[in-house]
This record gives C-alpha cells, structure tokens and sequence, in this order.
C-alpha cells in the first residue's frame, strides 16, 4: 500500500476521485462501439482519442515504445478480437519517435548494469 500522498501521486488520487464522481458511463461494456483496436507509440505527446475523435469506450488503444507489435500485444489484441469483438486493428506511428533511434543492445546493457 502506497502511503505518500505528495505531489505528482496526490494530485492523481484527487483526480481519480474526481473521476468516479462524475463517471456516467457504467452503461458502456468492455466491447469497443466502433469495433476497432488501436495499436500506437505510448509518446505522451500523442493523444490518440483527441487526434481519432474517439471518445471513451469507442476503441480499444493499446500502447508501447514505438507502437510496435509485441507478443503482448498480439495477446492484447487476441482477446480484443476474440473476446470483445473488434474487427478492424490500426496501425499508429509517428515521426520523431525516440525508440526509434534506440539501439536495443544499448538499452539492455543500460539496463542490466549496477546502479552509479
């Protein structure tokens, strides 16, 4: 249990609360309405449902470093296929994606050594 309520953590437990409070969409299933599954680059700049037009329950978006396809994403996407119904998987990346230039030696070396 995460008892330090400072900061970036309280500011996110008020809004979390602010949420349930004000949430009217408890009629909307785990199935996405618009049948679609989005695959893109967890880059914070991007905001998939502002940039889509997709508001809350419309797609399921599933994202990681560089938008690429992963054996948990494809467990991701089997369950949304198989078991919520989706139809159609887009395909989302971007210019100037920083994994791009990311040479996965390097970061698992970087990984692997002692903390300095």
């Amino acid at each position: 249990m995460v008892t330090d309520r400072s900061g970036e953590f309280a500011r996110l437990l008020a809004e979390s609360e602010r949420y349930i409070d004000a949430f009217d969409r408890s009629a909307l299933t785990a199935a996405p309405l618009t049948g679609l599954a989005i695959l893109a680059c967890m880059d914070a700049r991007l905001d998939k449902a502002d940039t889509l037009g997709l508001r809350t329950g419309d797609a399921h978006i599933i994202r990681n470093a560089g938008g690429l396809v992963t054996d948990d994403v494809i467990r991701s996407l089997i369950v949304s296929q198989q078991l919520l119904g989706t139809n159609e998987i887009v395909v989302i990346q971007h210019t100037g994606c920083g994994l791009h230039d990311v040479d996965e030696r390097d970061l698992r070396e970087r990984v692997a050594a002692p903390p300095e």
